[in-house]
């Protein structure tokens, strides 16, 4: 029996005219016995041998039939159904199209982008961080992939039953930095439920991936004392010049808890030299009380990474009005909240009941609900708020 091991590329324009390579086996040599079908349209096939079949993905159906997990593949061998359950092709607009906009205008400052149920889009198109967007509605699917730098600027994010993806579990942002920045002040109009200055999800899919770190999270091995500018680690690191790390007090309050910015990092990959002397003493050793060993070293974190929400205006510095996700399963089964290695900072909104920087309700065991890897900093109001949520790694 014939069986479908996988599609290149998973993806193409909802023209037509991708040509798709399908590898597997017991395809035979005669593309006269051997159809492929693309939601139900003839995939027109080029090419063949026994384990590959190369073809030509038909236009589209109509955006309101559209499935944006994207449409099964059928290939049939002397009217034999080959095995294929993973086997799957997505049509995609992009945002850097003029057709994808209806051969009009390209969204510009303050508008409303729409992205109706059906539709997958792109955003494959840097100079839109010249704009900020009044608010971005995902009816559909919104897909950040990682090809590029990418800077999008919106007072709102809504996804609406539809799917929110920057990177997969499969295929994170891994060589490109991604920055969601969002503006607005707490006066202004907000989205029902949900508030103003937001990435809102009711009932529909969130996926965020940036890249995974070796190490987030050690302690000194030596004391950082004041005035020195050479941290000494305990564990091996892949911290980067430029990237921003936090080292915790160990005086009785935290306010002595400091951030620096790395300059560099020696070849033992433990032994960190920062931009600007230690203000105070960050001490490592431990305290021993009869059987008891207690470890007093202070800790060190990295805050960044290369996928980001944040927020930048005057409203969030002056009035403590920071960006916020907020992300509602409505208890549905098949409900996905992946989020790992995210940087969150500058988020959070003060004096707001409903002001958390990451808020999170309706999740449960059946649903694929992950949050792990990241740093959330600089905030307002608490870091993470669950309600009627069970079954979460965090």
């Amino acid at each position: 029996m014939a069986t479908v091991n996988s599609v290149s590329p998973s993806s193409g324009t909802s023209a037509g005219g991708t040509a798709i390579t399908i590898s597997g086996s017991g395809f035979g040599t005669n593309a006269a016995d051997v159809s492929v079908l693309i939601d139900g349209n003839e995939c027109s096939i080029d090419t063949i041998t026994d384990s590959e079949i190369v073809c030509t993905s038909p236009a589209a159906p109509d955006v309101s039939v559209r499935n944006i997990q994207g449409s099964k593949i059928v290939v049939s061998v002397n009217d034999n159904i080959a095995s294929n359950e993973n086997a799957k092709f997505r049509y995609i607009e992009r945002w850097s199209e003029r057709s994808t906009w209806g051969c009009g205008n390209y969204p510009q400052d303050g508008w409303l982008v729409h992205i109706p149920k059906g539709m997958t889009l792109l955003v494959d198109d840097p100079s839109i961080e010249d704009d900020t967007f009044g608010s971005i509605v995902v009816e559909g699917a919104l897909i950040i992939d990682g090809s590029m730098d990418i800077t999008l600027n919106t007072n709102n994010i809504m996804v609406q039953h539809g799917s929110l993806e920057i990177g997969t579990e499969e295929n994170p942002i891994t060589n490109h930095e991604v920055t969601i920045n969002l503006a607005g002040g707490p006066r202004e109009k907000g989205l029902p439920l949900f508030g103003s200055k937001v990435i809102a999800n009711n009932g529909g899919d969130i996926r965020i991936h940036g890249a995974a770190r070796q190490t987030t999270w050690t302690t000194l091995s030596q004391t950082f004392a004041a005035n020195e500018n050479v941290l000494h680690l305990t564990d091996a690191v892949d911290w980067q010049p430029e990237e921003q790390i936090v080292v915790t007090s160990t005086a009785y309050g935290h306010s002595q808890t400091e951030v620096f910015t790395i300059l560099a990092v020696d070849a033992n990959q433990k032994d960190i030299t920062v931009a600007s002397n230690a203000a105070y003493d960050h001490f490592s050793g431990a305290h021993t009380d009869g059987a008891i060993n207690i470890d007093l070293r202070a800790e060190v974190g990295l805050l960044s990474r290369n996928v980001k929400i944040t927020a930048n205006d005057e409203y969030t510095f002056q009035q403590k009005h920071g960006a916020r996700l907020q992300s509602n399963g409505l208890s549905s089964p098949n409900a996905v909240f992946e989020v790992k290695n995210v940087e969150f900072v500058n988020v959070g909104q003060a004096f707001k009941r409903n002001g958390a920087s990451i808020k999170l309700e309706n999740y449960h065991a059946q649903s694929q609900t992950v949050f792990s890897g990241n740093s959330i900093h600089n905030t307002y109001s608490r870091g993470l708020q669950l309600e009627n949520v069970d079954d979460l790694t965090i």
